[in-house]
């Protein structure tokens, strides 16, 4: 397990450009994010998602919880245990990608989607607060 702080920007940056949110798979104790890449038709606003095994997606899996920033400012937690099943906060980032990330002070990863959504994760000292699968197959726990 790395501690946030001690993760060089080189890594991180491999969060932009890797496609897509698709999928969002919310249990009892964890919650999971899945990014494919998306291929256009000029001129069409409609996506053609590649087979799986084309290309495999970013996935970012929290064992912790999360908060989600709205673009006004709005800001919403979910916590394992206590969210299960509500999904409403997470499906305005659906089809939105990652444009930007930054670290905090206070130990939390803000990745910035597209339409202006924030994903916030935040390291909790002690155990796996989440883990980022990149496409390459390089893991990252924190």
């Amino acid at each position: 397990m790395s501690g946030l702080d001690t993760v060089d920007d080189s890594v991180l940056t491999k969060l932009l450009g890797t496609g897509e949110l698709q999928m969002v798979c919310c249990g009892a104790y964890d919650i999971g994010f899945f990014f494919q890449e998306v291929f256009r038709a000029r001129g069409s606003s409609s996506g053609v998602i590649l087979p799986p095994d084309a290309r495999p997606g970013l996935k970012i899996n929290i064992g912790s919880s999360c908060q989600v920033r709205t673009p006004d400012g709005d800001t919403t937690t979910w916590e394992p245990e206590r969210n299960v099943g509500d999904m409403r906060m997470f499906s305005p980032m659906l089809k939105a990608a990652i444009k930007s990330y930054r670290k905090t002070p206070n130990h939390e990863l803000i990745l910035t989607f597209t339409n202006g959504y924030e994903l916030i994760l935040i390291e909790h000292g002690g155990f796996e607060s989440f883990l980022i699968i990149f496409p390459d197959g390089g893991q990252l726990p924190i």
